[in-house]
């Protein structure tokens, strides 16, 4: 049974920015997988021979289970599913490599403005096209009206409802999830709107392997905007509208969402005509009006039918277009990845891989792949860093290890509008004192000493993170942070935070209570909470509101906290990345922060592909958050890496997928 507020702390594409809660339960080590072999992946493709009998597996550990194939909604944004959406799908367009250089994977496909990306009138035009040995696990070319999927379903303007009355009104708390959409109804609960700004019916070439669209309003990371599906256009058809024939079900599909009558005969010059206003985001321009009733049919089985715990009973449902197939899923246990024999789409960028099957046991504690890992029952991990860890790792022979920078970085963020000490409504309306009490805090926060007494002993070169939005050591980072103003909270000052306080009239009502939302079940939660606690008595009396439920009492009950202390997680190194945090509304801006200014800056910042003035509007936008006391930056998060000798190859990035991210090029010694 999954909680739907649990799908939107997970869900983070267009921002970017995933929720961490970081808890590690002891359960025991996955039992070895059984060797069966993958439904819809024979026979091979012509001119193809099947993979070769099984010469090298390799097994490592992940913390939590996969749950979709579809990586265009809340759930496809899940970490763990987004692991193994990217060994079976493979890079997709691009991928960032060890140094987080962006890497353009033209053994896919290729992508870039054409001659008229930059229009008269601002907007950009972008053309994607896929190779043309690319096909899905069952001998589908994937092309096209597989692409349009993500515009279909990352597009608001298709969508009849809002997202909550979607989720007041069709999403249940018990088993069953979502329920069927009512006739004339449509919503695509997909993770990202990033395609809304593209209102105008892509232009199709005519071998239906080529796609043109404009962004209206263009943006800096314009490529980060449209990603290959993960799912199939032609299951999707058969499902909703029980077609078999695989291109006939592809049709209909882009029928129903208002595409050309044949699109696979088009000369690439159609110009869409017929405007309509079937959502609530805007008007829609397409080449016919979509058809309302097939699109809630769509949107039903879209929401639905590609979610699992087990491997599903139709092969179609779990498609892949990259290197390996899913061929058996234990449900918390394991799942076991075998190779697509149609998969040809390797090259020059992305090797083809070596191992000929992989399986991802589910272990979420640290320690216990520790053992798994000694015992040979996995030869690779990467979990969250701990003392413990590092200690039992020095004491395992056959193995090496590393330290690694996480894509994870803590910091907490203040609430600004659930009546509490930080809310302005809180006295009376007046924004000085509040912000006073923001910034008093905040300086009271005694962040050299989280990584002196916590980080410092798993990595001895830990340092205090000081941007919101730029990556310690990534280009900007130092530009930005002096910039900033985050030297003014450099160092824990209580004599200035009471300074602060009695400033705005506050030292008769000392210490001022503050309650602090954390997840209790994280030991190094817990460690940080106590060290808040004690840091400035005197000044703030902190309540512990640690919570095992802590994501979604963070969005469901913001008057029950006055601080989060949690983690985000960055998948790309996009200044855009960030924007859903603090922008007015943003989704993830659970603090309730609103400034126009800083709305302002991310405004320009989508419309520029200057680095050096997103640089300067990075300065400009933090320093903003500083001195309005949004919340304040902590630590990267600390990892570790640890493979068997046995293992050539293992590395990791601090940026989705991590470890996984060059998994073409793991290999065993060789004897």
């Amino acid at each position: 049974m999954r909680a739907k507020v649990a799908a939107r702390v997970a869900a983070a594409v267009a921002s970017a920015m995933v929720l961490v809660a970081c808890a590690t339960p002891a359960v025991d080590v996955a039992p070895t997988a059984p060797a069966v072999t993958a439904p819809g992946t024979e026979p091979a493709a012509p001119g193809e021979t099947v993979a070769p009998a099984v010469t090298q597996t390799i097994n490592v550990a992940w913390e939590a289970s996969p749950n979709t194939t579809n990586n265009m909604t809340d759930w496809g944004n899940h970490t763990p599913t987004q692991n193994v959406i990217y060994l079976t799908q493979g890079p997709g367009w691009a991928f960032f490599d060890q140094d987080l250089n962006y890497v353009r994977n033209t053994d896919f496909g290729t992508f870039s403005p054409t001659d008229t990306a930059f229009n008269a009138d601002g907007s950009l035009t972008v053309t994607y096209t896929v190779n043309d040995n690319v096909t899905w696990s069952d001998g589908v070319p994937f092309d096209v009206a597989d692409m349009l999927l993500w515009w279909l379903g990352n597009n608001t303007r298709f969508n009849t409802i809002t997202e909550e009355q979607y989720d007041e009104q069709y999403y249940t708390s018990g088993d069953e999830g979502y329920v069927p959409l009512p006739e004339g109804e449509v919503y695509f609960s997909a993770g990202s709107a990033g395609m809304t700004d593209v209102p105008a019916f892509p232009i199709i070439s005519d071998d239906g392997r080529s796609i043109t669209f404009t962004f209206e309003n263009p943006r800096a990371d314009w490529y980060f905007q449209f990603s290959p599906s993960t799912i199939a256009a032609h299951t999707l058809g058969r499902l909703a509208f029980g077609i078999d024939d695989p291109m006939a079900a592809k049709q209909a599909v882009i029928t129903a969402m208002g595409g050309p009558d044949n699109y696979r005969a088009q000369t690439g010059n159609e110009v869409p005509t017929v405007v309509t206003n079937i959502g609530v985001a805007g008007p829609l321009t397409t080449f016919v009006a979509p058809n309302v009733t097939e699109l809630s049919q769509l949107a039903t089985v879209f929401n639905t039918a590609f979610d699992f715990t087990g491997l599903p009973s139709d092969p179609g449902t779990f498609l892949s277009r990259g290197p390996y197939v899913m061929a058996e899923i234990l449900e918390d246990q394991f799942v076991r990845l075998v190779r697509n024999p149609y998969f040809t789409a390797y090259g020059d960028v992305v090797g083809r891989p070596i191992m000929d099957e992989i399986t991802v046991r589910i272990i979420p504690d640290a320690l216990a792949q520790a053992t798994a890992l000694q015992n040979g029952e996995v030869d690779l991990i990467s979990p969250s860093a701990t003392q413990d860890l590092i200690q039992t790792l020095q004491g395992i022979s056959g193995i090496e290890f590393e330290g690694t920078n996480e894509s994870i970085w803590e910091h907490v963020t203040l609430q600004m509008s659930g009546g509490g000490v930080f809310d302005p409504a809180h006295w009376g309306g007046d924004e000085d004192v509040a912000r006073a009490v923001r910034q008093a805090f905040l300086l009271t926060v005694p962040r050299q000493q989280i990584i002196d007494l916590i980080i410092s002993q798993i990595d001895p070169n830990a340092q205090v993170r000081n941007s919101f939005t730029f990556i310690p050591g990534s280009p900007g980072y130092d530009q930005v942070t002096a910039a900033n103003d985050s030297s003014f909270y450099a160092v824990q000052d209580l004599e200035l935070a009471y300074e602060l306080l009695a400033d705005a009239g506050l030292a008769d009502q000392l210490p001022l209570p503050v309650r602090v939302l954390y997840a209790v079940q994280n030991p190094r939660r817990v460690q940080q909470f106590q060290l808040m606690q004690a840091a400035a008595p005197e000044l703030f009396t902190i309540i512990d509101e640690g919570d095992e439920t802590w994501g979604t009492r963070m969005r469901q009950n913001i008057g029950s906290y006055d601080v989060a202390l949690f983690a985000w997680a960055s998948t790309s190194t996009a200044f855009l990345n960030g924007e859903a945090n603090y922008i007015t509304g943003g989704v993830n801006n659970i603090g309730g922060f609103s400034n126009q200014t800083v709305d302002d800056l991310w405004l320009e910042a989508r419309q520029t592909t200057d680095q050096n003035r997103i640089i300067e509007i990075a300065g400009e936008m933090e320093n903003i958050l500083m001195n309005e006391g949004f919340g304040i930056t902590i630590f990267q998060h600390p990892g570790v890496l640890a493979w068997s000798d046995s293992l050539e190859n293992a590395s990791s990035i601090p940026l989705s997928p991590t470890m996984f991210w060059n998994f073409w090029d793991w290999q065993r010694t060789a004897n």
